[in-house]
């Protein structure tokens, strides 16, 4: 009895740690545009469900939703998301994410954030 109460615990212990790396696999981003209007956007995806949002200023929007079909089923190897952000000054956001044609969920993908179209970062992550 002592054993399997042991070894539930060591289980919940073990849940625990793998749900920890699991978030830890999310390509997440965060930056301020604008000079008189300060405006913060926050780019995450989550790589095992493929959903990929952004906030604005704390109010969430959706880009890619594990719903949709083509997010687990893409016909290409790319894919282009494209948001305006901003009241008196406006930034328009473009994100191209590219990812290998194998096993691309284990994989580090690639992110290249435009503002404007100038690209600002490119971010390595899963």
């Amino acid at each position: 009895m002592i054993n399997l109460i042991a070894g539930t615990l060591y289980m919940r212990t073990l849940a625990a740690s793998t749900f920890k790396r699991i978030e830890n696999k999310c390509m997440e981003f965060t930056f301020t545009l604008g000079d008189k209007e300060k405006t913060e956007v926050q780019l995450r995806r989550n790589q095992f469900t493929g959903m990929f949002t952004y906030r604005v200023n704390g109010e969430l929007k959706t880009l890619r939703s594990p719903a949709d079909a083509s997010t687990h089923f893409p016909t290409e190897n790319i894919a282009y998301y494209r948001f305006a952000v901003g009241e008196t000054e406006t930034f328009d956001i473009r994100v191209i994410h590219t990812w290998p044609e194998r096993f691309p969920a284990f994989k580090r993908q690639k992110y290249d954030i435009l503002v404007n179209g100038d690209l600002v970062k490119t971010v390595i992550s899963y």
